[in-house]
């Protein structure tokens, strides 16, 4: 759906406009991938099961967002 560019580093988006979209979050930086995660994953409901159901990508994301959960404070 994306540019190459901006998929490969951006698995999936913090906020979505009518005319851009944005890595970062109201509450959160771009680099708190795991908050833009949980932001699309929650709540979870018997659909996840449907919409989440291709293992390479759900495997793209967990290593995606592995990093961010490495980090301090947070």
């Amino acid at each position: 759906m994306y540019e190459k560019i901006f998929s490969k580093t951006n698995k999936v988006i913090g906020v979505l406009w009518s005319n851009k979209r944005d890595s970062g979050l109201w509450f959160g930086l771009a680099e708190w991938k795991d908050c833009r995660l949980d932001i699309q994953l929650l709540p979870l409901c018997p659909i996840s099961e449907v919409l989440f159901s291709n293992f390479g990508y759900v495997k793209e994301l967990v290593e995606w967002t592995l990093p961010a959960l490495k980090r301090d404070g947070g």
